[in-house]
């Protein structure tokens, strides 16, 4: 438990600073070029590319992020909405899916633990060892 509270305030800040990095830098900047903010949506779902799940939610959220951001400008709520929806995914979907919502070649890599149902035990030391 003593993991959990830093590992969620760290999480909480990142939504922030990918709704920032969404909406600030890329939708503002990618709007003087185009009239249309899914140019953005698709670029931050492109990030989540190697997880098919984070993909299509990211998708989404960067469309409806943008439309809400456009509108009423308003990065700290759209960072609170971000933490939720993030958090409901991590609850609600499997880990063998999401695998801990980790994207690029770390999501390839990630492998989930599998539990036995048997406690580990140490290897044993043989007991002729040591004796010459």
């Amino acid at each position: 438990m003593s993991r959990t509270l830093p590992a969620l305030l760290g999480y909480i800040v990142w939504s922030f600073v990918q709704q920032f990095i969404l909406q600030d830098y890329f939708l503002l900047r990618l709007r003087r070029l185009l009239p249309n903010a899914r140019a953005a949506a698709l670029l931050f779902s492109q990030a989540h590319l190697r997880s098919p799940l984070l993909t299509v939610a990211a998708l989404f959220w960067g469309i409806v992020s943008c439309a809400l951001f456009l509108r009423y400008r308003d990065l700290y709520s759209l960072g609170v909405v971000h933490t939720v929806f993030d958090l409901c995914i991590l609850v609600t979907v499997p880990d063998s899916v999401h695998r801990q919502m980790r994207v690029g070649l770390v999501y390839l890599q990630y492998h989930t633990a599998t539990y036995s149902g048997e406690p580990q035990r140490p290897y044993r030391v043989d007991a002729s060892m040591g004796k010459s």
